[in-house]
């Protein structure tokens, strides 16, 4: 349906689930670390809505919003985890699912949210996945269709997790994406955090301060993105 987006010193496949597979390790433990300080960062809303995102391709985004929904799956939180990098998505890898309907289908085909919603073997997760890749994903994250997928999703879970674009590789996307959340937030939940990779995410994400709430930037051992 799509044309594909080539992509060059980028290696796309799957996330390692470290918070799932090895619980006890201390890389898990900063994961949970990174929930309790998020969950603890606004005291008067309860945040509802974290976009995770980085400086550049390969810092860790990806790894990191994968095991932070898992981390908040764990606790009990009914979670959602997004993948609203339409450029280069990785957890339909990450889980090990098809890409066929994801994102990208259900803004651009109205196919209902319930018919991209996948179940994952951790309890209390579900993903969305990209889609097949769509040659315009600033206009598709920025739309009226996407903040109201983000409505229906906080209606249905606890915690709503995007994995968005680089900040600094498609500006664009991010800052459309950050707005998105922003607009639905703003009308439905108030709270809503950017959680961001470190190395050069902290400059980046300033841009965005007058639409969300919050930032989290984890200090965590480097990632595969």
């Amino acid at each position: 349906m799509f044309g594909k987006n080539k992509s060059r010193n980028y290696v796309s496949g799957p996330r390692e689930l470290i918070v799932e597979r090895q619980p006890k390790s201390p890389v898990s433990e900063q994961f949970r670390t990174v929930r309790t300080n998020i969950m603890y960062s606004n005291i008067d809303t309860e945040i509802k809505t974290v976009l995770v995102t980085s400086a550049t391709p390969g810092a860790g985004k990806s790894t990191t919003a994968a095991n932070l929904a898992v981390a908040y799956a764990q606790s009990g939180k009914r979670t959602v985890l997004i993948d609203a990098d339409l450029r280069r998505p990785t957890t339909h890898y990450t889980f090990e699912v098809t890409n066929q309907r994801g994102m990208s289908t259900a803004i651009v085909q109205d196919v209902p949210v319930e018919n991209i919603v996948k179940e994952t073997e951790v309890e209390n997760l579900d993903i969305i996945t990209s889609g097949p890749i769509p040659p315009n994903p600033s206009e598709l994250l920025s739309s009226n269709k996407m903040i109201h997928m983000l409505k229906t999703f906080s209606m249905h879970y606890d915690m709503v997790i995007i994995d968005s674009p680089p900040l600094l590789a498609v500006p664009g996307c991010t800052r459309r994406a950050v707005t998105a959340v922003s607009v639905w937030d703003r009308r439905q939940l108030p709270g809503r955090t950017v959680c961001g990779r470190r190395h050069g995410t902290s400059r980046a994400v300033p841009e965005q301060k007058k639409t969300v709430s919050s930032y989290v930037v984890p200090k965590l051992p480097p990632l595969q993105s």
